[in-house]
Parts: C-alpha cells; structure tokens; sequence
C-alpha cells in the first residue's frame, strides 16, 4: 500500500490563531509520539502572525503532517476550523490538541490501547495538568468526571459534568475519540466561534455516546492571558458566555428524548436561574403546574404592585471610562446617558455603599442582600468630568483604583496609545521584536471592532497581534516597546485629552464623600507573571505612592487587568489593604474570599440591560 492511501489509526487535529508564541511546542509534543501511526492536521483559522508559516514549514519536512485553511484564508471561528479538520481526517480515531497545550510522550499509544480494549467506548480521556509552571507559576492537577473507570453511559455525564453538573470537565486536548463518534453527535457547533466551543459540542457527544475516563495524566493544559478564556474573563464576558451556552443547550434539547427527562429539566433550570429574571423564573415555575395559568392572570396585577426587589445578592460592579468611543475594542467606555440611568436605577432599586462600607459589613454578616457599590478602575480623567458629578447628583460614592507611577507620568494607557500607533496613522508596516506587522492601508472599518469577535481588517489582527505582544511584559518593556512604536509612526507622548490619566490636582481636588482611592499596583503590571520581589514592590509600593497622590492610605486594591492568583492575596494583606477585586466573578456571597471579591463587569449597557444582569426586569 502506497504511503497517500494509508489510513492511520489516528487523526489529530490541532487548529490555531495567532499562535506563533506556542504552536512549535504543541506540535513537537505531538510528533514526538512513541506511537506513529498517526497523521497530525495543522487547521489555520486565518492567522496574521508567523505560526501560518511555521505549520507550513512543519507540512513541508514531515509526511505526517498537512496544512489546511479556510478558503481565502478566512477567520471562521473555532468551531469551523475543528469541523475543517474533521471533515478532512481519515482516522479511526480523532485527537484534537490546541496549539497552547502539551501532550505526554506516551498519550496517543495508551489511548488508542484502551480504545481497542473497549469496543463499545466512544471516547477515552484522563486527568488534566492546569500548566502555569511553564511561565513561573504552579502546576493543578485536576482529576475530571465523577467517576472513573467505568463506562459512563449515553446522557449521564451532561448532568454531572460541567457546565450542568459540579464535576470537572475532561478537556478537548486530552480525549480521545472515534471518529464516527464525532460524526454521530454532528460535530462542532459553529456558532460557537470561541468561548464554550467546546462545552456545546460535549453536550452533544455526551448524549448519543459512551465516556470512559481514568486517572491517568496525558496533557498539560497551559495557563496564560491570550488563552480564549482568559480573555473571555478578562473583558467580563464569562457570564455572557455560559448563559448563551445554556439558552442554545436548552433549545437543542427540547429537539431529543432527553427533554421529557425532568432531571435535564430542572438542571437547566438551576443553571439559568441566576441569568432570568425574577419574574420569568416565577412564570416558568407556574406554567408547570395544572390549571396555572388563570391564577397567573388573576395574581398578575397584585403581584406588580407588591413585588419586592429581590436580587441574586450583593454586587461590585466595574466601570473603567464614563465616555462616548467610537474606538473601544475592550468595551470599557459607558456613555455619559446610560451612566446616568443606571445610578437613577441602582439609587432607585439598591443600596449604595462605599466600597469600604460594603467590605466592613460583610465581614460582620450584616451585608443587605441588594447591596451594591461602584468601582472604576485605572483612573481616566474623564470620571473627574463625567462620572463625578452624576455621582454626586444621586448619592453615591465611588471608588477609583489608580497606579500612582502611571498618573504621575501622565500619558495615555498603553492599551489606548495602541490605536493611535496602530490605526491612525498613513504607515502600512511597522516593526517590533524585530518582526515586520503588516498594516494595509486605512480603512473607516478599522474601529469598528470589538476584541472579542474575530478581526476583519489588517489593522484590527495588528492591533491584536501588537497587543499581544506587550501585554503581560513588564512595565519597563512596555514603555520601550511604546517608545519604539511611537519613533515609527511619529505620535508624540502628550495624551489626548479623552484618553488621559487623572493628575494629582484632580485627585485632591474630589470631594470625599462622592469618590475613595484605591489601588491598582505601583504600575499597572500583569501580578502574576513578576516575580516574588517584583510582586512585593509593586504591591507594597503603590501603598506609600498613593498616599503621597490622595493624601491618604489606600485601603482597597484591584489586580491590574483582573489577573488574580491565589499566591497574591497574603501580599496584599500584608501591605494592609482590606480587600481585593478582581475583573470577573458574580455576586458576592458570605463565603466569598475577601482578598478574590468578584466583580461584575458593566461595559456599555444600559439600565434595563443591568438590571437584567442584577436580577431584576
């Protein structure tokens, strides 16, 4: 039999997107195997940044290895591309491993091994390495499943399994398949592009096929914050995500048997809870019993009139610009008249406190249930135009966390110079790291964009890719990396006035009672990624520096970019804040870790958008 007409046992897939950074070691794990028989599918979803040549370079010196892409070199999204890769695979089994991750040597012979040993097992999979040491940090071993080796038959793991059930998921780059498993279920759903990609095409293989997983570690998961879900995390959109997911679930399931199950019904309806209102959850209840609907008419009127506001719980919300943008990739700009109709709501329906006032009752369990309070972070100065004075109209007080190296130098975020250095200017290339980004010419299209959906422009994949690039690099290299840009493009250090920092005067100069300072580290650095020293400077420094800014110590901190780790909270505590925040999470409960609070991230919503958010219609 001729090489081109061999099937191999095993096709894997891996698919990538700007993955310069890692995909040389995920597939060196793969082709490192001791097991051979393997054909290995380099999927490209339509990259900008040199991993497009470095899967070409592997397809050209390995016969195992092909390259495939979306016609014209199109971004279509995760599902897509695993769909690519699937449709063109010829193996009986199917791997998929993502370009950021790792396999051990052993993984696809002992796999394929309890397959063969299995006939009526669909997939196999083990426990999963949650890989930070690669960058620093510490390893999590997490065994996955609620059982282990034993079958789990079809319809049993949706509801024990994440995102239904408590028990860990088993991960994508760790399962192995067979192939006419992977047809069964239909494959990838596409419209999921990114976030719960994967969770949704489970969902469906777990109905119509048999699971079995050991304890057996076979994969390195990586940790780092260009993952899809550290970024799903990072912008607040985690919630958005999960609640999408449930909707389709719920939908696709009234389609099978598994809808007339009210075991499928009632998990549902626990995981959507928290995302309906209280009056859809009510309805939903009463439709379920006989005759229900005349005592919901006949109930409707009274209950309008008395109903009280009820919310999931106390609440941190998170601002960072009071603002008109038409440029806001990360969405962090809420205008100036949906501000304002959110306080009219929140002073209308919640109790306000000072972020200080909420941390002291609920370390004394006294926290009312609809407590809330506003914080805003990385100090903008337009908050001292906009935000201040709405805040003072209703009564409210806010709270502000500022990196005191960052207003005293005076210039724009990084985050923000990026458009003026990227889009804004006539040069189609610039240089960084010595590599050459390609930027095309300019377009009226290249604002439009949000960082959460694919880039449509040349210049909107160079701002990612740049972006990229800085973050998590320390403060210092920013700054010459910055340097370096701006030597290119020509634009100059003074900031926009739109985009600008707070100054000292327009600290000291806010009243008391409307706004409190808190901390955002010395720098505005990504904590988890400096080492032990550089964690304590950053931490403890900005205490003293933010003094000598407010005229005040700073009893509050937020992690600069949400970037929390549990090695960071006895750091902070020692440098005597009260709490920290981070950039994702939900409601606050009684057993929430002071030093993890969660936030909910608002974005450019209106009122009756976060209302819906808070638990109310």
């Amino acid at each position: 039999m001729t090489e081109s007409l061999h099937k191999p046992r095993v096709s894997v897939i891996t698919i990538f997107y700007e993955s310069a950074a890692h995909i040389r070691e995920a597939v060196d794990s793969v082709l490192d195997q001791d097991f051979d028989d393997f054909e290995l599918l380099l999927v490209d979803d339509g990259s900008t940044d040199s991993s497009t040549a470095i899967a070409r370079e592997y397809a050209a010196s390995d016969c195992r290895v092909r390259y495939l892409e979306h016609p014209a070199h199109e971004n279509r999204g995760m599902s897509a591309t695993r769909n690519l890769g699937l449709k063109e695979s010829r193996g009986e089994f199917v791997a998929f491993i993502d370009s950021d991750d790792r396999w051990q040597p052993f993984k696809l012979r002992e796999q394929v091994s309890l397959l063969d040993r299995m006939a009526d097992v669909d997939a196999v999979g083990g426990a999963v390495n949650y890989w930070g040491s690669h960058d620093g940090g510490s390893d999590r071993v997490v065994p996955t499943a609620h059982v282990r080796n034993r079958p789990i038959p079809p319809g049993e793991a949706p509801l024990a399994l994440y995102p239904l059930g408590k028990a860990d998921a088993p991960s994508m780059s760790d399962l192995m398949f067979r192939r006419k498993a992977v047809l069964r279920a239909g494959g990838f759903e596409e419209s999921f592009r990114g976030a719960y990609e994967d969770q949704a095409f489970l969902a469906k293989f777990y109905l119509t096929s048999t699971l079995f997983i050991v304890d057996k570690l076979w994969s390195d998961y990586r940790l780092h914050p260009n993952s899809c879900m550290a970024q799903v995390g990072r912008t607040g959109k985690y919630h958005d995500a999960r609640r999408a997911f449930l909707l389709w679930f719920e939908d696709y399931l009234q389609g099978t048997h598994y809808w007339a199950d009210p075991r499928y019904r009632k998990a549902l309806a626990r995981s959507l809870r928290t995302y309906r209102s209280r009056r859809k959850r009510l309805a939903d209840a009463l439709r379920a019993l006989p005759l229900a609907v005349p005592a919901v008419r006949g109930a409707r009127s009274a209950y309008r009139r008395f109903r009280p506001v009820v919310a999931p719980g106390p609440a941190i919300l998170m601002y960072h610009r009071i603002a008109r943008e038409r440029f806001d990739p990360w969405a962090l700009a809420v205008s100036p008249g949906d501000f304002e109709e959110q306080l009219e709501w929140i002073s209308r329906t919640r109790i306000p406190l000072p972020l200080h006032e909420f941390i002291e009752l609920q370390k004394a369990g006294k926290l009312p249930r609809n407590a809330i309070a506003l914080t805003f972070d990385d100090g903008y100065a337009c908050n001292a135009a906009t935000a201040v004075p709405l805040l003072q109209r209703f009564n409210i007080t806010g709270t502000i966390f500022i990196s005191p190296q960052l207003i005293e130098r005076g210039e724009e975020f990084w985050w923000d110079d990026l458009e003026r250095n990227v889009l804004l200017h006539e040069r189609e290339t610039l240089w960084l790291d010595g590599i050459e980004i390609g930027l095309g010419a300019r377009s009226e299209a290249d604002c439009d964009w949000l960082a959460s959906d694919a880039p449509r422009t040349p210049r909107q994949h160079a701002y990612k890719r740049v972006w990229s690039k800085l973050y998590g690099r320390p403060p210092s290299e920013i700054q010459e990396l910055m340097r370096v840009l701006r030597e290119q493009t020509g634009v100059g250090k003074k900031p926009r006035d739109t985009h600008r920092p707070l100054t000292r005067g327009e600290i000291r100069s806010m009243p008391a009672a409307v706004v409190n300072f808190g901390s955002h580290a010395l720098n505005h650095p990504s904590l988890p990624r400096l080492s032990p020293d550089e964690q304590a400077r950053e931490i403890q420094g900005s205490v003293t520096e933010c003094e000598a800014i407010t005229g005040y110590r700073p009893r509050t901190f937020a992690y600069p970019y949400g970037d929390h780790d549990p090695g960071l909270e006895p750091i902070i505590e020692a440098a005597g804040f009260d709490c920290a925040c981070k950039a994702d999470g939900w409601f606050v409960s009684r057993k929430t870790n002071l030093f993890a609070l969660p936030r909910i991230f608002v974005g450019n919503s209106n009122a009756r958008q976060l209302a819906l958010r808070l638990g109310r219609p």
